[in-house]
């Protein structure tokens, strides 16, 4: 099978780092792997993708830039499928091949909800243009695969998408996690502090975890938050904590590639985003038994947390039932073990298997 995977960048997120994983395995299989990216800036995952993957960069600075770069890739390399991470990376797939006189299967994985992206979309371009492109375009692809089953009935709600154009495979847990398991001992114990994860950016909302803070230390005077991720939001989350007191209290620890042990130390993990698509911090953290607590966004949340026994889901957007969920979650003992067997069903073999069949199987 040659298989080119196609995203925007490798920087520090959950989608990028699910690319490298998948590409990794695949390759392992004895697949022909090309990962083509847009550009290397801020790659912070290179490093991790196996050296028998090839790594192309295309060195174009946006989207819709890339038409003649992808076309040229196709033309040369000759991809029997492309994986493409991003709904307008996928568009411009669909553009290439309308224009290429070779054949070659598009297999969309979708990131994020789009009528929330939208909702949230504050430029005119993207808000209007592209969702038209999108509403156009993205049905032509051979399947769009969706993360979670919230995350398909979005597809075909909002966007018309054939029911039969869409295949639920959720993301998997790091591979990384099983070798860390194996190689280190998780003790009961855990240092006072709650984790978050995620980049600085509005839609994961990190300011709610901030505003939790002074409350909190008022009842647990030991205990410190600690935030995980870069972006546009880092300084004014800063000045939110010196607004409220608490800067001494929150620790901005910046990206971490392999974060295991922050979530095993922690607490708990908390997640407020207002809209996600598979959280890969919920699966992380479950997968080395530590408790979620997360506002019940659409979608990946609810599909994942199970109450009382891997964590907690919080009323959507509200501060008093999140400040509630923390507290039950705190003043709990958990069972790792317990919380461990919650991920199993997303290990990476079963979310490859999937891969593999419908890569293997579209006609």
């Amino acid at each position: 099978m040659k298989l080119a995977i196609i995203i925007d960048s490798l920087r520090g997120g959950g989608a990028e780092g699910n690319c490298v994983i998948l590409a990794n395995k695949f390759v392992s299989l004895g697949w022909n792997i090309d990962v083509v990216v847009l550009s290397l800036k801020d790659s912070v995952w290179q490093t991790s993708l196996d050296t028998k993957v090839r790594l192309i960069n295309l060195n174009v600075g946006h989207t819709r830039k890339s038409f003649f770069k992808l076309w040229n890739y196709i033309r040369v390399k000759k991809p029997q499928s492309v994986l493409v991470f991003d709904h307008r990376l996928a568009v411009m797939l669909v553009i290439v091949r309308i224009f290429s006189t070779y054949r070659f299967k598009i297999f969309a994985r979708n990131i994020g909800i789009l009528s929330q992206k939208r909702k949230h979309q504050k430029s005119i371009y993207h808000k209007y243009l592209i969702d038209m492109l999108v509403r156009f375009f993205y049905s032509k692809v051979d399947k769009i695969i969706a993360q979670c089953k919230g995350m398909a009935d979005d597809l075909k709600i909002y966007y018309a998408m054939p029911a039969d154009r869409i295949k639920i495979i959720n993301n998997p847990i790091n591979p990384e996690i099983s070798e860390y398991l194996k190689d280190n001992m998780l003790s009961c114990a855990r240092k006072n502090y709650i984790l978050c994860v995620g980049r600085l950016e509005p839609v994961k909302a990190f300011n709610y975890a901030i505003e939790m803070m002074p409350y909190l230390i008022k009842i647990y005077p030991e205990v410190r938050l600690k935030i995980l991720g870069t972006g546009s939001l880092e300084s004014e989350l800063k000045k939110l904590a010196q607004k409220l007191g608490v800067f001494e209290r929150v620790d901005f620890e910046g990206f971490r590639e392999k974060p295991f042990k922050y979530y095993v130390d922690a607490r708990m993990t908390l997640l407020t985003s207002l809209h996600e698509g598979f959280p890969n911090t919920i699966l992380d953290s479950i997968a080395l038994g530590t408790p979620v607590v997360a506002f019940d966004c659409d979608y990946g949340p609810r599909e994942i947390i199970q109450n009382t026994v891997n964590g907690y889901l919080v009323k959507y957007e509200d501060a008093g039932d999140l400040l509630y969920k923390i507290r039950l979650t705190l003043d709990r003992k958990w069972e790792r073990g317990s919380i461990i067997d919650t991920a199993i069903r997303f290990s990476l073999q079963n979310v490859v298997s999937a891969y593999e069949e419908l890569i293997s199987n579209v006609s």
